[in-house]
């Protein structure tokens, strides 16, 4: 008799949820680990005032999700005296691997259901994601970021895909780095995936590198708010059977958390290892989209 590979993952699921946590009507998830004194808080760590943007730049045409630029007006129509202006048209999918973006709750669901519990028919082709839409974060998502530095940790330019970062590779790395997330902070996982372009051809959906199962659990005990990667955190082929995307499933499905996928990190890390400092103030701030699920972002960290 075969066991069933589902099993174990509805077990991890149900361990990992928080349906209920913040009453049977929530729809924020982890967003509601950031508050008031987890924002002044991170407001401390602003010292020189640097910034960084985590933004990649979109690419008119790329991948499985095109990013369509059209001029509805230029410069060659504006008259030869006096004031002319010029605009622009912009359409692109949101999920997959081109887009720096932002997860809503709405994204994922697991057996029928939503976070909390809601029925995934409440996101539909007609009327759009009614619950858990990328609109709940629309006064920014903001708090101390902490980077972990997968190419460090390994020793190397960058992750292959289909290579992972466990629990116990993490938490030396923030050993050794001096920084231990707490309730409410935002955890950004470079995993080098600018380094490993710029050397050969761009990273395909089903072939990236990514955390392993044991992360997530790690990411619910330290109840992270946020989770960042310059991938989309799963790695690909997926190593657990039930669930092609397990991170993505036991993070915005279980805890409702919110993901930025895509972000690009090469020069955060760079300046965290100038400054040997591994977190810094964090901003996410997503257009408000109403009934959504999930939205371009321009994440900027504030050193």
């Amino acid at each position: 008799m075969t066991s069933d590979p589902d099993a174990g993952f509805d077990a991890l699921f149900a361990k990992l949820s928080n349906w209920g946590r913040w009453g049977v009507e929530d729809q924020r998830g982890t967003l509601n680990l950031i508050t008031p004194d987890t924002v002044r808080s991170a407001a401390g760590l602003v010292r020189t005032g640097r910034r960084v943007s985590c933004a990649r730049p979109l690419k008119v045409g790329a991948s499985e999700t095109t990013f369509q630029h059209h001029m509805l007006t230029s410069g060659h129509e504006v008259p030869e005296k006096g004031m002319g202006s010029t605009a622009d048209w912009f359409a692109l999918g949101v999920h997959g691997l081109t887009s720096t973006h932002l997860d809503s709750p709405a994204h994922i669901t697991w057996d029928g259901r939503l976070y909390n519990g809601i029925p995934a028919s409440q996101c539909s082709t007609s009327r759009g994601a009614l619950a858990c839409s990328v609109d709940l974060a629309v006064d920014g998502i903001v708090g101390r970021g902490v980077l972990i530095d997968g190419p460090t940790i390994k020793g190397r330019p960058w992750l292959e895909p289909g290579e992972t970062l466990d629990r116990l590779e993490v938490e030396s790395w923030l050993e050794h780095a001096g920084a231990d997330p707490a309730s409410g902070d935002i955890v950004v996982v470079r995993f080098g995936r600018d380094e490993a372009e710029r050397h050969r051809s761009p990273m395909q959906v089903g072939a990236t590198p990514g955390l392993t199962v044991s992360c997530a659990e790690w990411l619910h005990e330290r109840d992270i708010a946020v989770l960042v990667s310059d991938v989309i955190s799963d790695c690909t082929p997926s190593p657990v059977a039930a669930c092609s995307l397990p991170v993505h499933a036991l993070t915005i499905a279980a805890m409702g958390m919110w993901l930025v996928d895509n972000a690009e990190l090469g020069a955060l890390a760079e300046q965290c290892q100038a400054l040997d400092r591994w977190s810094f103030f964090f901003t996410i701030n997503p257009l408000n989209l109403r009934r959504a699920t999930g939205s371009p972002v321009t994440p900027v960290a504030i050193f």
